[in-house]
């Protein structure tokens, strides 16, 4: 898990979001209400939804087009989270449903406490799932090079 994860409100631009997207590197947001109540998810994905569908569209297009539009506009509100007591096994067997990259981890009164994505768990899985293997030039009979000659 993230945390200290950043998050947005459902009235903040979309174009802020954006911003704060690509400053933190990030792909995801947990949306926020004004209570800070989880109440959905901004993902990369659903800001290519918006604006000019031209993938030559200019920058100054894609802005125009996200100008004055809220998060709560395109965000995904039927947000998958999990609990901080839940297992990596459950958020790895939701997340391999394949429809989405990201699960908010919140309390059960919705307050958001970090998020898990596909990344944390590959991180996870080669620290602690796989054991080292030894380097290549140590196995028998690996060739380096141009095929061993």
């Amino acid at each position: 898990m993230t945390a200290g994860v950043a998050t947005v409100r459902e009235t903040d631009t979309i174009a802020n979001a954006r911003k704060l997207m690509f400053e933190r590197r990030i792909h995801h947001l947990p949306v926020v209400d004004e209570r800070d109540v989880l109440v959905g998810i901004l993902s990369t994905n659903d800001l290519l939804r918006v604006g000019p569908h031209d993938h030559f569209a200019r920058p100054r297009d894609v802005e125009e087009a996200m100008a004055g539009k809220a998060v709560a506009e395109v965000m995904t509100t039927d947000v998958v989270s999990v609990r901080p007591t839940d297992t990596i096994e459950r958020a790895a067997s939701l997340l391999e449903l394949g429809t989405f990259h990201a699960l908010p981890v919140a309390t059960e009164a919705g307050k958001v406490l970090g998020i898990v994505t596909t990344g944390d768990l590959i991180r996870y899985l080669v620290r602690k799932a796989w054991e080292p293997s030894p380097p290549f030039a140590r196995v028998p009979g690996a060739m380096i090079g141009n095929g061993g000659s």
